[in-house]
């Protein structure tokens, strides 16, 4: 490859490169976050499109099971979330108030700048504002989600996929706690393996009596399962396998076909998410060495960023076409045409808000940024 060109891609790629502390990286760990962006991309390029699809076409019947699977990269992305802080707290004691100012300075001025642009185009274009009309009712209901309660609490979010946030700040402060007061450092790790699986029991038996309003909670203790796995040693190796991840995708399509409860989704989701990641963390299968290509691994380390401002860039893609080509199910194959053009779109303004505003805000700066090994 030309000299220059090297040079050029090298620069591309270090937009990109994340400071890890003194973490260990697990490099096919920043892919797989991006599988799990691009699924979200998906169940909201699909709604976004819809109007615009011939009804009762076969793309639109396809367009159902594209948005189930899309739906599940956030449920992808809370088993990610548990395995890294449970194990970032399990492995090393640490201070409580360090840590959570270290969450809330990862979480907030990302969300906080797309949450006031979101309220700044809500004033803009009030047809599509979700503030309420009175004064009062609207600074109460700004400060809920500034607070990050929709999710967690019935509150409509602003930022519409910032309901999981909710969840991951819930986790954030949990999950220390329920470390230090049951001591779970000094317990052997088949004790906590066994710990975590009946408390993973006890939450699905309380979803199966319809206790479950906050049932994705269950995916950050396979998170949690899933780093305990990992750190046991080489003997996770024996069942891992690249199939896991496109079997788990299968069966989501084949439940939904069946008209299957939800309730399997979530125990597939639970076992499926947790193997095709601990696939992913060994390095002989073809899933790690997908989720450890530079293309992925930039796109995994951009991942919140995307995730907050995709759906507002695929408002404006969608506000200005029909401006152009009126929704009129009019359209069929051109979904996959408008694919690669809108998910570009997406990838731009993603990663001006990561180099803008999470990079220098939110990514510790006093440790040397991981590079992302470019290959050919």
């Amino acid at each position: 490859m030309n000299d220059s060109l090297t040079h050029t891609i090298r620069r591309l790629f270090s937009l990109y490169e994340v400071p890890h502390g003194h973490h260990q990286t697990i490099a096919p760990l920043e892919g797989i976050r991006a599988i799990a962006a691009f699924m979200v991309f998906v169940v909201h390029y699909c709604a976004q499109f819809t109007p615009w699809i011939i009804e009762e076409s076969t793309t639109s019947a396809l367009i159902s099971h594209y948005r189930h699977i899309g739906s599940k990269g956030v449920e992808l992305f809370f088993i990610i979330s548990g395995f890294l802080i449970y194990g970032m707290l399990i492995s090393k004691a640490r201070p409580f108030t360090p840590y959570i100012k270290r969450r809330i300075q990862r979480l907030y001025p990302t969300f906080l700048v797309v949450l006031f642009l979101y309220i700044g185009l809500s004033f803009a274009f009030p047809h599509e504002s979700k503030l309420p009309a009175d004064l009062l009712q609207g600074i109460i209901y700004v400060l809920a989600n500034i607070f990050m309660l929709p999710g967690m609490f019935p509150i409509e979010a602003i930022v519409t996929v910032s309901w999981s946030l909710s969840y991951e700040l819930f986790f954030y402060l949990f999950i220390p706690v329920m470390i230090g007061v049951l001591q779970l450092r000094q317990w052997s790790r088949l004790h906590r393996i066994s710990f975590l699986l009946s408390a993973a029991c006890c939450g699905y038996l309380l979803t199966l009596l319809g206790f479950d309003s906050h049932s994705e909670m269950l995916l950050f203790i396979a998170g949690m399962l899933t780093y305990e796995i990992y750190q046991s040693g080489k003997n996770h190796h024996r069942i891992t396998s690249s199939w896991f991840f496109p079997v788990t995708i299968a069966l989501l399509v084949l439940f939904k076909l069946m008209n299957v409860s939800k309730y399997f989704d979530l125990l597939l989701l639970f076992v499926g998410f947790s193997l095709a990641c601990l696939s992913c963390f060994d390095t002989r299968t073809v899933l790690s060495k997908l989720c450890s290509s530079p293309l992925l691994r930039c796109y995994g380390n951009m991942s919140y960023s995307y995730y907050l401002i995709h759906g507002l860039t695929l408002k404006f893609f969608f506000f200005i076409l029909a401006m152009v080509i009126p929704a009129h199910h009019q359209w069929d194959v051109e979904i996959y045409l408008f694919v690669v053009p809108v998910f570009f779109l997406t990838w731009i303004s993603s990663t001006l808000l990561f180099i803008g505003v999470e990079k220098p805000l939110s990514l510790a700066k006093t440790h040397k940024p991981t590079p992302v090994k470019m290959e050919y």
